[in-house]
């Protein structure tokens, strides 16, 4: 229960030691091997408290919710990246590196707030711990000089009690959003970009140059299933991390004249994703994916376009920037996915007639739209020194 004349704060500190040691080893022309080791010493340190006001007093009565949560962890995080260059224009590389994602400092408190925008209750977790990752990636590129460049990777991360923010009742009709250290989970994937400048053969072509920029991440990620530590919660079913969409990717254009201020069109695409992890017994949805009682919040997957304009004059030394943002003015919607298919087909709509509503139509239960304008923008600099 929330009152409002109770009130909370919580004090938090954190501090890192660490020591290192690298190395760079020619081992040929061309291959180098760039290796090291770092050792950290880190501390997380939160207290929450509440004050009590009694009439007539002037200082209030200070209650502990919970003293000195405290988090301390050595960790050892080796490195290494060889790399190959066949000619000046093209490299490959391979590297190692181990890393830690340790938890908000808000996240390791036990006071609870509600968060009007998702209409739930949040809170901490006092058993949160630091979460450790080995990467590995494999690259390869290639430079093509002033006419651009591409690149190819591919890459892989073990990931040991990531944290997630995972889902449970709280009261009649409200949920609770905590986060946990959920067990291990792996991610692989590939991603690629490309930036190619395209000058007219001849001097008779409209345009000075055309640039064309894409880039594209491709993402496979799993959370095994397993038990958590806690009392309320006891296992969560296996999924893919929260945050990390199947894909994005981005492509546009840059077109420059002389005679004519320089366009840019960029559009980007971002896809669906787990944005909280759901819980509760798991129900077997014909011809579909399990889904929790409580299914998992989801962000549908979203394209944004922006146009921007820039002409100089006075010799290069003012400028005028004007463009857009969000174009398509596309809405964020959050959402739970009730029929486990992994994505959103339409929203779910009840009548109001009784307290427990009846189906009217829709698949997907629609959390929050959220429909942002399309954003405007304007500049105008001057510079007092040359740019040339």
């Amino acid at each position: 229960a929330f009152f409002e004349t109770n009130k909370g704060n919580y004090y938090a500190s954190s501090g890192i030691g660490a020591a290192y040691v690298a190395m760079i080893n020619h081992l040929t022309k061309k291959l180098q091997l760039n290796w090291g080791l770092r050792l950290e010493s880190a501390n997380q340190t939160s207290s929450t408290v509440q004050y009590e006001y009694a009439p007539g007093y002037r200082n209030p009565q200070l209650f502990t919710i919970d003293d000195n949560t405290k988090q301390v962890q050595f960790n050892l995080l080796p490195s290494a990246t060889l790399d190959y260059h066949f000619a000046k224009w093209i490299a490959f590389g391979v590297s190692y590196a181990r890393t830690v994602s340790r938890p908000m400092l808000q996240e390791m408190n036990a006071y609870r707030y509600y968060d009007a925008e998702n209409f739930m209750v949040k809170g901490g977790n006092t058993f949160l711990g630091a979460a450790l990752i080995n990467n590995l990636n494999v690259n390869l590129n290639i430079l093509q000089g002033k006419s651009g460049y591409f690149n190819l990777t591919g890459f892989y991360k073990d990931i040991d009690q990531p944290i997630e923010e995972v889902l449970s009742g709280y009261s009649s009709g409200i949920l609770l959003s905590t986060p946990y250290n959920m067990p291990k989970a792996k991610i692989s994937g590939v991603s690629s970009s490309l930036r190619l400048s395209l000058a007219p053969a001849s001097r008779k072509i409209f345009l000075s140059s055309v640039s064309v920029v894409a880039s594209a991440t491709f993402t496979n990620s799993e959370v095994d299933a397993g038990p958590l530590r806690s009392s309320v919660i006891s296992q969560t079913a296996s999924h893919t991390l929260s945050g990390t969409p199947y894909y994005m990717y981005s492509a546009g254009l840059v077109v420059q004249d002389k005679r004519f201020p320089e366009l840019s069109v960029i559009y980007n695409h971002t896809g669906d994703y787990i944005s909280m992890v759901g819980s509760g017994a798991i129900i077997e949805m014909p011809g579909a994916k399990p889904v929790s009682t409580i299914a998992d919040y989801r962000v549908k997957d979203r394209g944004q376009l922006n146009v921007q304009i820039a002409q100089s004059f006075l010799k290069m030394r003012m400028q005028l920037i004007a463009g857009v943002s969000n174009l398509l003015n596309e809405s964020f919607i959050r959402y739970q996915d009730l029929n486990g298919n992994g994505k959103f087909d339409s929203p779910l709509i009840l009548s109001s007639g009784n307290p427990a509503g009846s189906y009217i139509s829709g698949t997907d239960n629609t959390v929050s739209r959220i429909k942002a304008q399309p954003l405007y923008y304007f500049r105008l600099s001057y510079s007092f020194q040359s740019n040339k």
